[in-house]
């Protein structure tokens, strides 16, 4: 009699806790619950005996809870998981569930005690937390405008939404959807919640209300034209310096989950965050729009023509978007009639880099032309560099070539040595000593010579030709081998061969920049000018 009233109580007691309370016999059988149990799952005492509440767990969780529970039913180990349940609305929350074996004074089961506490509010707080994380730094690893928004997107889809889409206003204040993303959902029906928000009245669309009014914007049950299909709707907008600059919609299918204030809470910080990272994605494009301009702008457009000597040169951006700026390349003829070469890589990149270089390349002509010495040039640049921008830093190298000697002479900051390939074919390196631009002492005279005979190739390049595969020495083989074949260094444009040559389809990482000097024979040099002239047409 004591026992029954033991177990009555309990279960009184049981009854009075918000808290799930079951018991089960020693095999595992559950064979009571408290009311919690039957108004939140909704089952009957018939649907739940036994085995049947695996009728209410999620089924990504199912298994690995038949996998733990016989477990401790074999071992007696105490059970303890987090789990989600089906309410009786359909909807599943996740529970905390513990259970302890009861045992007789001999240390056998006779019965288990457990409880499920519902941890659903914790559980999804902290979830937020993990994904505005991983949202938050991936949109810190994107520099362009695209790269933003694909980040944004993949972050929310399908962990926070079903169907979810960017817009943004442009500058002449016509709004564009940049993109969208869905996963899980049928295609035409996709499709038709793309239709549902291109084709709302411009004035009543959810992207046009938060933009106007720049508050976010929940509902509930939104229903999609020609489906029978059930939405909750999110919209938020993008605010800048209190400015709405764009919007976010996001969708969810209610079978999952209908949104509500927390989730509105979620998306208003991701928007707060993702709004600065569209903002200076713009702005860095704005920037390298710039910086290209006047990168190529900077750069000589035509090569000087001189006897007994072919000039080629090429510059090409690179695949990394951050890298543009800062390399050029500079060929003239000065005044006596020899030829003043440059070359060069100020450390950086952007709008800054682009005007350094600019800089750089007038401070080097103009000494050249005042004082035609490799040295001079380099001090020039190196006083320029120090009086604009006392923090940076540039490799160059200049250089003086004399058509009548065949001599040429060079001096370096820091820039990788030239590549020579010999009239027989044999391949030449020139080291290249000194000190960086923006730190080269006054005194630093070192010079170097070279005699190029007719025939011979020299090239000058910036290290992205050699980084181009990221293994410096894998890349100076390459330029080697590219500048031994005569397919490379004999045809019009040996610039342009050698880049297609090193960097193949693949393309540059970095930026790079080379520039090529031909020493030709008289006879040479009129063929090469005629199959410039015919390379010219055909293009």
């Amino acid at each position: 009699m004591s026992s029954e009233i033991a177990v009555a109580d309990f279960r009184v007691l049981a009854d009075a806790m918000p808290q799930i309370v079951w018991t089960a016999s020693a095999d595992g059988a559950i064979d009571w619950y408290n009311a919690r149990w039957y108004s939140y799952t909704g089952q009957i005492f018939e649907e739940a005996a036994g085995w049947g509440w695996q009728a209410v767990h999620h089924p990504d969780d199912l298994q690995e809870v038949m996998r733990r529970w016989p477990h401790s039913l074999e071992t007696g180990e105490p059970f303890d998981m987090e789990f989600r349940l089906k309410d009786s609305d359909g909807a599943f929350r996740w529970f905390l569930t513990r259970v302890l074996p009861i045992r007789n004074a001999a240390g056998g089961i006779v019965k288990w005690v457990g409880t499920n506490t519902d941890i659903h509010e914790r559980w999804v707080r902290e979830e937020q937390l993990r994904f505005i994380d991983a949202a938050s730094r991936a949109l810190s690893q994107t520099l362009t405008l695209t790269d933003a928004i694909k980040a944004l997107l993949y972050s929310i889809v399908p962990t926070q939404a079903d169907w979810a889409a960017v817009y943004l206003v442009e500058e002449s204040g016509r709004v564009s959807r940049m993109a969208e993303r869905h996963e899980g959902l049928a295609c035409e029906l996709a499709s038709a919640l793309e239709l549902l928000e291109t084709t709302a009245p411009a004035d009543r669309s959810a992207v046009a209300t938060v933009l106007r009014s720049g508050r976010s914007r929940l509902e509930r049950d939104v229903r999609c034209r020609a489906h029978d299909d059930v939405f909750s709707r999110i919209a938020v907008p993008f605010v800048v310096g209190g400015a709405a600059i764009g919007a976010l919609v996001v969708y969810r299918a209610l079978a999952e989950r209908r949104y509500n204030n927390q989730d509105l809470s979620l998306f208003n910080d991701l928007a707060q965050r993702a709004a600065l990272a569209l903002t200076h994605a713009r702005s860095f494009e704005r920037e390298r729009r710039v910086a290209a301009v006047l990168q190529e702008a900077s750069l000589p457009r035509i090569l000087p023509r001189v006897d007994h000597l072919h000039l080629d040169a090429i510059y090409r951006s690179g695949k990394n978007e951050a890298t543009i700026g800062g390399d050029w390349y500079d060929a003239f003829q000065l005044p006596d009639g020899r030829v003043a070469l440059t070359i060069g890589d100020v450390m950086g990149s952007g709008l800054r880099a682009a005007v350094t270089m600019t800089k750089l390349r007038q401070a080097m002509q103009s000494a050249a032309l005042i004082q035609p010495d490799p040295n001079a040039m380099l001090a020039a640049a190196d006083g320029t560099l120090r009086m604009h921008d006392s923090d940076g830093y540039a490799t160059a190298i200049a250089a003086i070539f004399d058509p009548r000697t065949h001599m040429l002479i060079f001096a370096s900051a820091g820039h990788p040595g030239p590549l020579l390939r010999t009239a027989d074919g044999r391949i030449e390196e020139f080291s290249s000593p000194g000190t960086l631009l923006g730190m080269r002492p006054s005194d630093e005279k070192g010079i170097a010579e070279i005699a190029l005979a007719p025939g011979s190739v020299l090239a000058f390049f910036i290290d992205g030709l050699v980084e181009a595969t990221r293994d410096l020495i894998a890349g100076q083989q390459r330029i080697h081998a590219a500048m031994m074949r005569d397919e490379v260094a004999t045809c019009p444009r040996p610039a342009e061969a050698l880049a297609d040559a090193v960097l193949g389809v693949t393309g540059a990482v970095d930026d790079v920049a080379i520039l090529t000097a031909t020493v030709l024979p008289a006879r040479e040099e009129t063929q090469r000018q005629i199959a410039l002239v015919a390379t010219a047409r055909v293009a």
